[in-house]
């Protein structure tokens, strides 16, 4: 119960932008969580806290540490996008963070419709919206990047596909409603 409280109170402390606070609730919560050996569905996952603490030391100018908990987030999660999305827009011009975000992207998937908005959700993974990544692969760094720019031209594809009915919104539903058709008309053999 102790962490979810500290979970709620570092975010509620990023978002009003009191980010020397923010810092202090992160480096509690990273170590009252490493006493807890597994996660709940409660709790959630580890790498959400090193996401939550790079985003807290990274807002408060401590850019190096958010930089580590930032890289840490990504191995435990094996390629969380919203992990990596953070830390390219907290940590603008880092060459790393950089590579790490157009790798989680490259191993993302197709996009998914869920209601009216566009998102990439890896396998086990949280849901980040197109429009978002989108903004983050057209700043400033990733602008020059050739595999930025082939993931813009693949995202956008995907989404104008989706829109003309081309494409399913759903993929991984679509495969999976693929895969009940029979293989083989029963009726022909009687």
């Amino acid at each position: 119960m102790l962490v979810r409280g500290l979970q709620i109170l570092c975010d509620v402390l990023v978002i009003r932008n009191k980010f020397s606070l923010a810092m202090t609730s992160a480096k509690t919560l990273l170590r009252e969580r490493k006493k807890i050996p597994n996660a709940d569905d409660m709790i959630g996952y580890y790498y959400q806290d090193l996401q939550r603490g790079g985003k807290a030391f990274a807002l408060a100018g401590k850019k190096r540490k958010g930089k580590t908990f930032f890289i840490k987030a990504f191995k435990q999660s094996g390629g969380c996008i919203a992990a990596t999305l953070d830390a390219v827009t907290a940590i603008e011009n880092d060459e790393k963070l950089a590579d790490l975000f157009l790798r989680s992207l490259e191993q993302s998937g197709p996009v998914l419709r869920l209601g009216q908005s566009f998102m990439l959700q890896p396998d086990n993974l949280p849901a980040v919206e197109v429009v978002a990544i989108l903004k983050a692969l057209e700043g400033p760094k990733l602008s020059l990047d050739e595999r930025a720019s082939q993931q813009i031209q693949r995202l956008k594809a995907q989404i104008s596909a989706i829109e003309s009915g081309e494409m399913a919104a759903n993929a991984k539903l679509q495969t999976a409603l693929d895969s009940l058709k029979p293989k083989h008309d029963y009726y022909e053999y009687s």
